[in-house]
């Protein structure tokens, strides 16, 4: 089996069933980097509970949520540099 990215945005308002609003896979590192940096610097979900992830086979690497403040643990922006690559 090929490894994979997977770049995605949840809603977030749904527990335990959550609608999945936009998806892509990938296996290329980099294509996966650019494409959660640019649904993170989404401004316009700004203080909405919708969440963009990035996992790696089925492993969550990144979680950004847009209803979290700069400095906390969950919002991504700014931070690309801090994501914990698989090897």
């Amino acid at each position: 089996m090929a490894d994979v990215y997977r770049v995605y945005l949840k809603d977030g308002t749904a527990p335990g069933n959550p609608v999945i609003l936009a998806k892509s896979h990938t296996d290329d590192r980099e294509i996966a980097a650019r494409e959660f940096a640019a649904l993170v610097n989404r401004t316009d979900l700004d203080g909405l509970r919708i969440a963009a992830v990035l996992s790696y086979n089925n492993r969550q690497i990144a979680y950004h949520r847009f209803d979290r403040e700069p400095g906390h643990a969950d919002c991504w922006r700014g931070r690309a540099e801090e994501i914990q690559w698989p090897e």
